[in-house]
């Protein structure tokens, strides 16, 4: 009679973990399809993005006492859709011809968003500067924004690496 018990308790442990694997299965594939949301478009327009370069100057923005910072208003606004993602290159060009391009993603719902961009201890050199801003909107395919900006901070002289941040303005 024992062994008769044992093979009910065995076949009542794998009906339990049959469920339970079967639940868990089920909740991982909830998750899943949860985050494989798609972006809402528009019937009748296409998402767009276009971006302008408000204006670009140098200052101390890192608190360092030295006026080697290039501080930039790069402006983004949106077309088409509920929610944008976007990638967004800037790439700055000293009088040298050095080039020093970063990268920072958007993903908003807003239909405008400006950022400030801060190149710390980039303006080292006299002369004009260009600061040239790619952005990819991946938002309903894959379009392309371009703008740039030419200025004239003074020149200057740092010791400390090139580094950059954005904040939302």
């Amino acid at each position: 009679m024992k062994s008769v018990r044992k093979i009910t308790a065995s076949k009542k442990i794998m009906a339990y973990t049959i469920i339970i694997t079967f639940v868990i299965i089920s909740l991982y594939m909830t998750e899943i399809n949860a985050r494989n949301t798609f972006v809402s478009i528009s019937s009748t327009d296409s998402p767009t993005v276009s971006i302008t370069v408000k204006d670009a100057f140098y200052g101390d923005a890192d608190g360092d006492g030295k006026q080697d910072d290039v501080i930039a208003y790069i402006e983004h606004n949106f077309t088409g859709a509920t929610r944008y993602q976007l990638d967004v290159y800037p790439t700055l060009i000293l009088p040298s011809g050095d080039e020093y391009t970063w990268y920072y993603t958007l993903n908003t719902r807003l239909s405008s968003v400006t950022v400030i961009a801060y190149f710390y201890n980039h303006a080292l050199e006299s002369g004009n500067y260009t600061l040239t801003i790619d952005a990819f909107l991946k938002t309903g395919g894959i379009s392309h924004a371009q703008d740039s900006h030419i200025f004239d901070p003074p020149g200057g002289k740092g010791d400390n690496p090139p580094d950059f941040s954005v904040s939302i303005a």
